[in-house]
């Protein structure tokens, strides 16, 4: 919220200055809103993880999660050791949304480069870090897939999305390509929010089994706490189904400035901006609500 109004400050007094605002102020602030969605997707991923099913394991033989009560790794499954963030204890497709999430944020921040004017090795450093997550990417999307995985990412093309960047990285920096992947990576927020009901089918399955076990139990209070938590889980998957659709949006806005050849003017400027600053204030608005998952956790003690 200090950033918003560190923004807002800076609004007032260009305008109170007369004179029209750095152009790259608003790209910079829908950039960081892209980051917000990917901070509530791996939220919502660090929930679900724990209780995907052994099935969701091409090779359940091989899973590597913990065992028993040590926590200790049963193996190390190479598949899931990757360039990204994600968690080497991740089931295959909570690891693919994880990486997904890394390449539409990776993905914004190139748009914001092209929108700012950005020098070619700054634009090529970008491009490589894109680049190495889109390889990532790729090679997970095709693990698993053949044993009918119900919540992987599968968009065609990503493959060859990842050739494009990693030729760019130390290439000619092709503009109307990258703006052209726009497409792509729109493609990977639609699969990421139809995973959604999935998840919220799988969270609400275990948590009415846990109610039960509870009233089994006569611990009311044990069951109300897992209705309560479905109910929780419910508003952190709507909110973070709105942070993708408004991402996709972004990532229209970013195209259509990095698109621009000349500076708008002073009007369209200050326009851009405020869009900007409500964009980034409402995402900051759907990012509490998922992080209300933080403040109780699963197993965290019961009211």
């Amino acid at each position: 919220m200090g950033g918003m109004r560190t923004l807002t400050m800076l609004l007032g007094l260009l305008l109170a200055a007369g004179c029209a605002p750095p152009p790259v102020e608003h790209v910079q602030v829908h950039a960081e809103a892209a980051a917000q969605t990917r901070t509530a997707g791996n939220i919502v991923l660090d929930r679900i993880a724990p209780i995907v099913p052994v099935q969701d394991n091409a090779d359940p033989a091989a899973d590597c999660g913990p065992e028993g009560q040590s926590g200790i790794p049963r193996c190390l499954d190479l598949r899931q050791i990757t360039g990204s963030g994600a968690s080497r204890l991740d089931p295959p497709s909570i690891a693919v949304q994880r990486v997904a999430l890394d390449l539409v944020a990776a993905y914004a921040r190139i748009l914001a480069d092209l929108a700012e004017g950005r020098s070619t090795a700054e634009l090529q450093a970008d491009i490589g870090a894109a680049a190495t997550i889109a390889g990532s990417l790729a090679t997970l999307t095709g693990v698993g897939t053949a044993a009918g995985v119900a919540m992987m990412v599968a968009v065609p093309g990503i493959q060859e999305l990842a050739g494009r960047l990693e030729a760019q990285r130390a290439g000619q920096v092709i503009r109307q390509s990258l703006i052209a992947d726009r497409e792509m990576i729109q493609a990977v927020l639609r699969q990421l929010e139809d995973l959604t009901p999935k998840m919220y089918e799988i969270y609400k399955l275990k948590r009415q089994d846990d109610r039960r076990a509870a009233l089994m139990a006569r611990d009311r209070a044990a069951a109300d706490t897992a209705v309560e938590d479905i109910k929780r889980f419910h508003a952190a998957l709507e909110a973070y189904v709105r942070l993708l659709r408004a991402t996709s949006a972004t990532l229209d806005t970013l195209a259509r400035d990095a698109q621009q050849a000349a500076r708008p003017g002073l009007q369209a400027t200050q326009a851009a901006l405020k869009q900007a600053i409500d964009a980034r204030t409402e995402a900051q608005v759907l990012l509490n609500t998922v992080r209300q998952l933080e403040s109780r956790p699963l197993d965290g003690p019961r009211p």
